[in-house]
Parts: structure tokens; C-alpha cells; sequence
């Protein structure tokens, strides 16, 4: 294929579209890409003499006609009186492939109806079910449990409108934040070890920042590559730190939030991870979406409550910073997928994409432009994007991942980079980030390939599934 958004085979009711011909096999439809990827580049006059549809006709290109006419009529292949003229052969139609050397292009119109089974078949509908084949896009949403999809497709502010205030302990988290906001007092961000915690702490961060650049607010990475909360205490505090804020974690580490809170550190938690019996025992204030009973929204990441927090301070200041961030948002709840049937989620998902600002998400996608074929979407921003920051969170050094979250914040700074032939050129910290990124991903990618194929060769083949033990933690 040329295009990832190329079909293998497209079918009517009594025809079938292809480039050469199908597989050699009674299910050519549900062949892989391999078999294809043979049968597409093959003879089709040859392999029309062997096998084809019943009762419907292929019509192929990829061949030159004159082959055909030339067996038929005797005229050569190339010569001047060589035809290229549409043909009909075995069950077959041949459009023609010579349009470079004959200058010109062969038209067939065709007059047929959808196949409905083909409907299914592409996008996945049972046969007689309740399923409208005619609308796919209506059956696929609904059977994803959006119910009303006219409304999902035309998603607006009022998805937002008010969400906030129904978040448990918002106006307290409010109220911490302006006592220690107001008397100057060091405020410390612990980032959690995923892209949704980079982000959510990305955009803390870059608010208190943008409210005031001056002001004293820290930020703390875990040592380790894989860690959460505060139970994996790998990090160090800093001194006279007055409000430590965890996004996208610690709901449920009551006892060391206890225990920095009896020495003189409020804490305030924005997360949404799935409440245990022991954070009832917490002195922490939580502002969490699983514990709000008013807040319907159960699909939002850390940094999705993070927004909502920062909306509630702008409301508060009389200020609007909080969508600012809303691609970081954006970024935060697509990595940690987030279910995207919820509206309020989907809602912001697309105008984070719709309006990107983060200087360091725009290098990112410029990194990875020809793979996202120059579409920013949430599949391609999933699929591209996702992987690589991943990728270098759970197995870059701890150096390369400070210069991660320093490219999230905007902390200017320059590298020097050598090129392949050997000249040393100036690149920013967000180019360096994203080319670091891009690195410790293919080391990821390699490391996964050698440990499958060992698999592959150690593994009796008949297991359904196999386990490996490794020495490696970042394997």
C-alpha cells in the first residue's frame, strides 16, 4: 500500500476492485497483509485462469492490456500495433497499467449497489443483527454506547460548563492554594511516571509559572523509571516547601501524607485513579473524579482534573490561563486512553489537538510528521506521539528525562548536535527532547525484538501464552 488509509479490495454487490487480484484462498477477504501484498503485485491474467469470485467480476489493473490482446489478436506487445484497450478475460475486467507509455487512461463506469456483507466485513457489523449497514459510522458510535451521535459529532463548550464545581474539595483546594500562593510560600510538584503525569505536572507547573515567573515552585521526578505516588519515596523534597501538589497519583498514600502533613506540608492531590478504604484516613485534600458522587465524568486523566483545577483558579483570580493547556490535556488523557465516548473527554481531546501551544508537543509532531502523514489526529497523536515519550520515561536515564520535562515547561535552552557527516549545528531543548524521544525508542523497539525472537525460539509453538522473567527492570 501506498497509503495507510488504502483498502486492500473494495466490493459491490457484483463486482470486486483490486489493483491486480486476490489471494489464492476461498477466504481472500480476511486474508493478512502478506497474502495480499503477494497477490497484488502478481499476473492477474494469469491468476484469472485459475480462480476468481463466483458470480461477481474483478476488475483489476497493475497489468499491461496489450498482454492480452496480444495472445487474442497476435499483435505485439509494445510495437505500433499494440492495443491497451479495456478487456474482459475469466471473470475478469483489465483497465490497464500503460497509461505512462500510452498516454492515456482508460475509463469504465460501473453501476452497481453496496455489498452489504462488505459493509460488514470493514467495519466490523454482525450479519442480521440491528446493525445499519448503509450507516456505518451511526451503528459503530452507538454500538460504543454514545446514544445520541448527532450530538456526539457537534460536541461544544457546554460539555465543560460547570464540571468543576462538582469535583469533592475543589473550593478547598482553591483555598490552600491562594493562602500559600499569597504568602510566597515554596510550592513543590511531584511528576508522576507516565506521559499523563508528565503532562498534569507539566501544566501545574506552567500556570503558577505563567501567574507569576518568579515565583518559587519546584518540581521532582521520580529516580526510579517505573514509580507512583508517594509510596515510592525515590525522590528528595525540597527545603521549606510549604504545599506539595501531586497530580495523577497518591489518592491512596494516606500514611506518608500523613506523616508530611503533621510536618508542616499541606498537600493537595488532583488525580483520578480508584480510591481504596485507606484514603479515607488521609489528612491530604483530595480532588479526585472517582470519589466526586456529583461529577459524572469518570473517563478524565490526572490531567484532565488538573485542567478542571486550574479552571477553578481562573475562576477564582479572574484570570484565564487553564486553556493554555489544553493541548498538554489533550495529550494527558489520549496517552492514558481515556475512553473517548465520553463527551466532556472527546470534547477535550479535539480542541487540545485543534490548538496546540506547547512548544514541545509541536516538535514532538514535527519529529514525527511523515509517520502521522501531516494529520494531527488522536489516533496518529496515540499511535506516534504516545509511544515515544512513553518510551523514554520508562527507560531513559533520569538526565534525559529531566530534559523531558524541562521541554514540557519551556525552560529555554540550547544543545550542540552532531549531524552525520560530522558538523556540529545549535538544535533547542524541544528538538533535542524530541530527537532523545525518538532514540530511546528504537532502543525500546530493538530490546523488545531480540527478547520475541528469543521467545519465538525457546517457546514450544502449541503454548497459547508464555511468560518471560528478565533481570532487565527496564526491558
Amino acid at each position: 500500500k501506498f497509503d495507510s488509509k488504502m483498502v486492500n479490495y473494495f466490493e459491490t454487490a457484483h463486482y470486486v476492485f483490486v489493483h491486480s487480484y486476490i489471494p489464492d484462498t476461498e477466504d481472500w477477504r480476511i486474508c493478512n497483509d502478506v497474502q495480499w501484498e503477494q497477490a497484488m503485485w502478481g499476473q492477474p491474467f494469469i491468476s484469472s485462469m485459475y480462480y476468481g469470485v463466483k458470480d461477481k467480476t474483478i476488475i483489476h489493473g497493475h497489468w499491461y492490456n496489450s498482454y492480452y490482446w496480444a495472445k487474442v489478436n497476435g499483435t505485439s506487445e509494445f510495437g505500433e500495433d499494440a492495443c491497451f484497450d479495456i478487456c474482459r478475460h475469466n471473470g475478469a475486467i483489465g483497465l490497464d497499467a500503460c497509461t505512462a507509455f500510452t498516454k492515456k487512461v482508460n475509463v469504465l463506469v460501473v453501476e452497481d449497489e453496496l455489498w452489504k456483507e462488505w459493509l460488514c466485513l470493514q467495519y466490523k457489523l454482525f450479519a442480521n443483527s440491528e446493525n445499519d449497514y448503509e450507516n456505518p459510522i451511526d451503528t459503530i458510535l452507538h454500538n460504543r454506547g454514545i446514544k445520541d451521535v448527532d450530538a456526539y459529532l457537534k460536541l461544544n463548550e457546554s460539555c465543560i460548563e460547570g464540571t468543576y464545581n462538582k469535583l469533592d474539595n475543589i473550593d478547598k483546594a482553591v483555598e490552600c492554594f491562594d493562602k500559600h500562593f499569597l504568602a510566597h510560600d515554596a510550592i513543590a510538584i511531584l511528576v508522576d511516571s507516565d506521559p499523563d503525569g508528565y503532562t498534569s505536572g507539566s501544566m501545574m507547573y506552567n500556570y503558577i509559572k505563567e501567574m507569576d515567573a518568579a515565583y518559587p515552585v519546584f518540581y521532582m521526578l521520580h529516580e526510579k523509571n517505573k514509580a507512583h505516588g508517594l509510596n515510592d519515596m525515590d525522590f528528595n523534597i525540597p527545603k521549606n516547601t510549604k504545599l506539595l501538589i501531586l497530580p495523577d497519583s497518591s489518592t491512596n498514600d494516606s500514611e506518608i501524607c500523613n506523616k508530611l502533613i503533621d510536618l508542616g506540608i499541606d498537600i493537595i492531590i488532583l488525580d483520578h485513579h480508584i480510591a481504596e478504604e485507606s484514603a479515607k484516613k488521609s489528612k491530604a485534600i483530595i480532588v479526585n473524579n472517582q470519589t466526586s458522587k456529583q461529577y459524572s465524568n469518570k473517563e478524565f486523566s490526572g490531567a484532565g482534573i488538573v485542567y478542571e483545577f486550574l479552571r477553578a483558579l481562573d475562576n477564582y483570580y479572574w484570570q484565564e490561563h487553564a486553556d493554555n493547556y489544553l493541548d498538554l490535556c489533550a495529550l494527558g488523557n489520549i496517552s492514558d486512553v481515556m475512553n473517548l465516548a465520553t463527551p466532556q473527554t472527546r470534547y477535550i481531546a479535539d480542541q487540545g489537538l485543534y490548538r496546540i501551544k506547547n512548544k514541545f508537543l509541536q516538535a514532538l509532531i514535527a519529529a514525527q510528521d511523515y509517520s502521522m502523514n501531516g494529520e494531527i489526529t488522536i489516533h496518529n497523536v496515540s499511535w506516534y506521539i504516545t509511544p515515544i515519550v512513553n518510551a523514554m520515561i520508562r527507560m531513559g536515564p533520569m538526565e534525559d528525562r529531566d530534559i523531558l520535562f524541562k521541554a514540557f515547561i519551556g525552560e529555554e535552552q540550547m544543545f550542540d548536535y552532531k549531524k552525520r557527516d560530522g558538523t556540529i549545528v545549535q538544535e533547542s531543548i524541544y528538538e533535542h527532547a524530541a530527537r532523545l524521544c525518538k532514540n530511546i525508542k528504537g532502543v525500546q523497539d530493538r530490546a523488545r525484538d531480540k527478547l520475541l525472537n528469543d521467545v519465538h525460539d525457546d517457546a514450544n509453538q502449541d503454548d497459547k501464552v508464555v511468560m518471560l522473567q528478565t533481570d532487565n527492570p527496564n526491558s
